[in-house]
């Protein structure tokens, strides 16, 4: 057995397996293997005892550096957190957009060597995609990336190629149309859908 509960995700980086989830709603649990299945012990990335947690992803930089979002409703919704795991220590945890309101499906990739996160934000009758990322100064503001309105958008997903940032959500209109956007610039400036 390599984790319990739910919502694993493993991605393969510098030679390395990286594994991330869930037990029992109230750990986000990192795990570190080689490829023929050897794993190394299990560490906590966050833990709660009155409120409900989840994973949400992982990205690792060509240094080894491994970034983190995950959801917690400690604030009354859940909201998405964020922390790096560089050389056996954890950074503090950050909260990417402050605002207590719900998100989910926080997705992340590294693209000029920042963090890059895109997400879904519903406040009464609107559910859209959000894209955030961490400067020099600070968690940028959330951008709208599907700005559809009273059309719920859902799944966002996240890829890169280095430089640019590709997004695809799936949107709640013609049978649940799959829309794409990207940014040529490391999420200065967006393409249409």
């Amino acid at each position: 057995t390599v984790g319990e509960d739910s919502r694993p995700i493993i991605i393969f980086a510098n030679g390395i397996l990286h594994l991330v989830y869930t037990i029992n709603e109230k750990q986000v649990m990192y795990r570190q293997g080689n490829i023929n299945g050897t794993w190394g012990a299990a560490v906590q990335v966050a833990s709660e005892t009155s409120f409900t947690l989840y994973n949400g992803g992982l990205a690792v930089e060509p240094n080894g550096t491994v970034h983190f979002v995950y959801l917690d409703n400690k604030c009354g919704n859940y909201n998405i957190y964020y922390k790096t795991y560089s050389g056996g220590v954890f950074s503090a945890e950050t909260t990417p957009l402050s605002e207590c309101i719900y998100k989910n499906k926080p997705r992340i990739v590294i693209a000029g060597g920042k963090p890059h996160i895109i997400f879904k934000r519903s406040a009464p009758g609107i559910d859209d995609i959000f894209y955030t990322r961490l400067d020099a100064t600070g968690w940028i503001p959330g951008v709208n990336i599907s700005n559809s309105g009273t059309t719920a958008s859902h799944n966002p997903t996240i890829t890169t190629n280095g430089s640019s940032i590709y997004v695809a959500w799936g949107e709640g209109q013609n049978g649940h149309d799959v829309l794409f956007r990207y940014s040529p610039d490391e999420g200065t400036t967006w393409s249409g859908t």
